[in-house]
């Protein structure tokens, strides 16, 4: 929420670096437009069918909060968008470079047009976050969409290390992706729920209630700790069979950034989510399901 608009920032392709460059009614005009916006937004989840979920929307306490100007988070979230229109850019010439494959290679080219597809239904996606003010599910959605476009693409890679795991291996490698994926969404939704209550001004995160999202964050914790112990198990059979595999190496990769996952985490209960360990932790899971999903594109 650093622009509370969208695609611009503050109305503009730069944002500003100071409060006193903006109308002193800025947030009034900004949270006005955002809630025609999410007039149009909930018209269009009924006519899909989503009544609840329209409901969920217009009626979030937090929808009608404007944003005080911040030149750190503004420029965070500018960053971010560039990236997005990169990465816009890239996926519509990957596109371009897969239509050569559309016959030949079937499979190639509708992976390439699925990783497409996610990137520019994130982006409109993206508009509905800021639109929506963080509404909880939207920003479960976002990062999901995040997750299904580089999964895509990674699909659409040629093998360039083809390596042989053992059946039963494999099953536990792919059983610690599975959970890890489910474990990552577990972890949105627990953040989408502090992310709310730290809205209001009288919230304060402590020890005590970073708990608050109950079950659902124990659940997050400890499938993380199992998820490492899997690995590392993993990583203890392939470093005894094939020390210097491809796979085993990668593998080590996987169980030191699964390590650093549990860490930042920890970290994160212990310290308020500092900034730079929440992107720590974000940056590894990502990491290690692209690496995963990578080495299962390569398995022979």
């Amino acid at each position: 929420m650093g622009c509370p608009d969208w695609p611009k920032c503050f109305g503009k392709a730069i944002p500003p670096t100071n409060e006193s460059q903006l109308p002193p009614d800025y947030k009034e005009q900004f949270l006005e437009k955002r809630l025609k916006k999410v007039d149009k937004f909930t018209k269009l989840l009924q006519k899909l069918g989503f009544h609840d979920l329209a409901e969920k929307v217009k009626n979030d306490p937090q929808l009608k909060y404007a944003h005080p100007y911040s030149k750190t988070t503004a420029y965070i979230e500018w960053i971010n968008r560039l990236f997005g229109v990169l990465t816009g850019i890239f996926s519509l010439l990957a596109f371009i470079l897969a239509f050569q494959f559309r016959h030949t290679n079937p499979a190639r080219f509708w992976w390439v047009v699925s990783g497409l597809f996610w990137v520019i239904f994130n982006g409109w996606l993206g508009s509905v976050v800021v639109d929506t003010n963080l509404v909880p599910g939207i920003v479960t959605a976002h990062y999901a969409a995040a997750y299904l476009a580089f999964g895509s693409f990674i699909a659409a890679l040629p093998k360039s290390q083809p390596f042989v795991i053992k059946n039963s291996q494999y099953s536990l490698f792919l059983t610690g992706l599975i959970l890890l994926i489910v474990d990552i969404f577990l972890g949105t939704t627990t953040r989408e729920v502090i992310d709310s209550l730290k809205q209001n001004e009288n919230f304060e995160l402590s020890l005590e209630n970073v708990w608050i999202p109950g079950p659902v964050f124990l659940i997050h914790r400890l499938l993380g700790i199992f998820i490492l112990v899997i690995n590392i198990y993993l990583w203890n059979k392939l470093k005894q069979q094939q020390p210097k595999s491809w796979l085993a190496i990668w593998q080590t990769l996987i169980v030191v950034l699964l390590t650093l996952q549990v860490l930042s985490g920890t970290l994160n209960t212990l310290f308020d989510i500092p900034a730079m360990v929440n992107v720590i932790h974000i940056a590894a899971s990502a990491a290690i399901v692209g690496i995963q999903l990578w080495l299962m594109r390569n398995r022979e």
